[in-house]
This record gives structure tokens, sequence and C-alpha cells, in this order.
């Protein structure tokens, strides 16, 4: 009997386990996506749900071993989350385009090419952006754009992957 309540007990935990992982695949691309994820990098919506996808038959199949590191993805689940709210409300501005309000990633300062730019009247990073266009935003910020870029990428997938380990 105790056996079969151990069998039972693992199934359950298993299960739980896989509706949790769907419920991240299904929030990547939905909820994360339209929250969190500035409109240079959409794509990455679906590539959180397919790493969604590539994780959840490894972690069923390793949930024994990962059961003893639980406590510390908890921990960097936490802290992932916490940079990219951070990248979010520091990095990422709101501007309308057409009438339709979009999120862009920016960076900071500006580099000198971006300061010498024909909208140099405009002081603020939404009003640089309507007057250059979005398409010029790397350009505009140079490697300090890139490498939030990266690690926005980094830090979101990190955050997938962690919740689904």
């Amino acid at each position: 009997m105790a056996t079969a309540r151990k069998t039972w007990d693992s199934l359950l935990s298993r299960l739980t386990a896989l509706t949790l992982a769907g419920a991240a695949a299904a929030l990547s691309s939905t909820l994360f996506k339209a929250a969190l994820v500035p409109q240079q990098l959409l794509w990455i919506g679906p590539a959180g749900t397919l790493l969604c996808m590539c994780l959840i038959p490894v972690c069923f199949l390793e949930s024994q071993v990962l059961g003893h590191w639980r406590r510390l993805f908890g921990i960097l689940l936490l802290v992932s989350f916490v940079i990219l709210v951070y990248l979010r409300a520091s990095y990422v501005v709101s501007n309308t385009v057409n009438g339709v309000t979009q999120m862009y990633l920016v960076g900071y300062p500006l580099t000198s090419e971006g300061r010498q730019n024909l909208c140099n009247s405009h002081t603020t990073d939404e009003e640089l952006i309507q007057c250059a266009g979005v398409d010029l935003i790397p350009y505009l910020y140079g490697k300090s754009y890139r490498l939030l870029e990266d690690l926005y990428l980094a830090d979101y997938l990190l955050l997938v992957s962690f919740f689904i380990a």
C-alpha cells in the first residue's frame, strides 16, 4: 500500500510540474510578451515557448535530480525576475507610433552620432524615437543598446528556464 501511495504521489507531483510548465509556455508567449518584452524583441515570446517545449520532457524525466536543486532554482527565478523588471523599468520606453503605443528598448547614453542626429532638439527618448524612427535605436545608443539587448534576451530565457526547472 505504501508503494502505491508513493507512486501516486510521484505521478501527481509530475503532473503538477507538467501543468506548471505548460502554463509557463502559454504565459511566455502571451502575458510575458505583452507586458515585459519590447517591440524589437517580440520574437523572444515564441522562443520562450520553444524553450519550454524542449525543457518540459527533460525536466519531467530528470525530476528526481532537479528536485534537490528546487530551492536554488526558486532563488534564481526570483533574481532573474527582478533583473527583468529592472531592465523593463529602466531601459524600455513606451512610445506611440502611428496611433499604437508600443514599448522599445533603448540604451544609455546616446552615442556621439546619436547626439549629432538631426533630431538633436528633442530631449526625451520618446521624442527622439518618434523623430529618428525605431530602426535607428541601435545606431543612436550603440554598444549600450546591444549589451542591454543581450542581457534582456539572456535574462528572459533564464527566467523561463528556471520556472520550468
